[in-house]
């Protein structure tokens, strides 16, 4: 066989509700000479009997699957880490174990990319909040195909910092070291899609839709009371890591304005989330930006008065915006 065209890379931890769908529309895709990467991060449920059963309903896939298992819970960062290791691709590729792709989307995406000769291909999608249902089609959200540009996208919020609608050439990932930090497991894919941008040469969009993002029960776990801390103190390692990236960039850009927008970008998801713990979360993370948002950006009105009312402690009347919201969101059931 030739050299491997992509190599789609999917983390396997806790998804045996979900991941037979994804699975099978990864062995139908049209794409023949594609390597699936499948690590086992100590899963607790039966999500690798069922991919080993799913390979013998597509026997022509076996030879290129590869199963890799972790002996001890790593976590998602050091999951595709591993990925990354065995993987052999030209482009890499990923999927999240509960989600599933069309069965054109990879040979599209990798022929896309070799007529017109480009590092990253990416591609519009769906985000799903059920089994049944489409979903809501995610268009490109910025159309410069510029790779500075698209940094700066990813920075302002405006571009998806998701690595799975997009194939990357596997040598951005060889030649500039770059990988995940292992431990911090949330946004752990934004910073890496920000340096595969910044290092590419040529970045190129297929305006198709061909992945399925299910959402179903996602913030619900995010913001949930036992995983709001941890999950607060991951996305601020995974800030960080951006702003000392911003700061020390090879290429000498001035990045000053996009670290003020990709502040307030982290802050915009505790603003929306409608938990006073959220709103809190909004004031106290980093600060200097707060008055930005109120006075400068152009954000609608009603989020600049909320965050306004943060700002001034007008805790009260927040509690009951989010009890009049909770009460209308019961009536329209």
């Amino acid at each position: 066989m030739n050299e491997v065209a992509v190599s789609i890379i999917v983390p396997i931890y806790n998804a045996e509700k979900y991941i037979e769908r994804g699975i099978r529309s990864l062995f139908e895709q049209t794409l023949e000479n594609i390597e699936y990467v499948f690590v086992n991060d100590c899963t607790p449920d039966k999500s690798i009997d069922i991919i080993q059963q799913l390979m013998t309903q597509y026997p022509h896939r076996i030879p290129q699957v590869k199963i890799i298992h972790h002996e001890t819970n790593k976590g998602e960062a050091a999951t595709r880490n591993t990925g990354l290791i065995h993987a052999t691709g030209t482009y890499i590729g990923w999927m999240d174990n509960d989600d599933w792709v069309d069965q054109e989307m990879f040979e599209a995406m990798y022929e896309k990319a070799e007529v017109a000769n480009t590092d990253i291909v990416w591609c519009d999608f769906y985000t799903c909040f059920s089994d049944e249902e489409k979903g809501r089609k995610i268009n490109r959200p910025i159309c410069n195909e510029n790779n500075i540009a698209l940094v700066r996208g990813l920075l302002h919020g405006k571009l998806h910092g998701y690595l799975w609608y997009s194939i990357a050439k596997r040598h951005l990932y060889v030649e500039h070291k770059i990988s995940f930090a292992p431990g911090v497991n949330l946004m752990e894919d934004k910073i890496v899609s920000i340096k595969l941008r910044y290092y590419a040469q040529k970045c190129t969009y297929l305006p198709r839709a061909f992945y399925y993002y299910n959402r179903m029960n996602m913030q619900a776990i995010t913001l949930s009371p036992e995983n709001f801390e941890k999950n607060l103190n991951a996305g601020l390692s995974t800030m960080q890591s951006i702003l000392s990236f911003l700061e020390t960039n090879e290429k000498g850009i001035d990045f000053t304005e996009d670290t003020v927008l990709a502040k307030l970008a982290f802050k915009d998801y505790y603003l929306h989330s409608f938990l006073l713990q959220g709103y809190r979360v909004w004031k106290q993370v980093f600060p200097e930006v707060n008055q930005y948002y109120i006075s400068k950006s152009t954000t609608p009105l009603k989020n600049r008065v909320i965050a306004w009312l943060i700002v001034n402690d007008y805790w009260r009347t927040l509690k009951a915006g989010i009890k009049l919201r909770n009460f209308i969101k019961r009536l329209s059931k």
